[in-house]
């Protein structure tokens, strides 16, 4: 799930990302997520505009059946990039 919500010209892009206890109780498992979630957002950075906007993206019980290829691709995805 994503928000994109829309912030003052000037301001940089801030994005954030939300593993919350309903995907995984274990604290270790929501760090992966969310490290992984970060590297595909690093990877894709350039796809992100840079100023005006806040992101922020929130895990869904299913990343922990997912892969690092397939988180890429929904990031690509759910903005619009191919």
């Amino acid at each position: 799930m994503c928000w994109r919500l829309p912030q003052a010209a000037k301001t940089p892009t801030q994005i954030g990302i939300v593993v919350s206890k309903k995907v995984s109780l274990l604290a270790a498992k929501r760090n992966l997520y969310r490290r992984r979630l970060w590297a595909a957002v690093r990877e894709n950075k350039n796809i992100f505009s840079t100023q005006g906007e806040a992101i922020v993206i929130v895990a869904m019980a299913t990343i922990a059946k997912q892969t690092y290829a397939s988180l890429n691709h929904q990031i690509k995805s759910i903005f619009k990039v191919s």
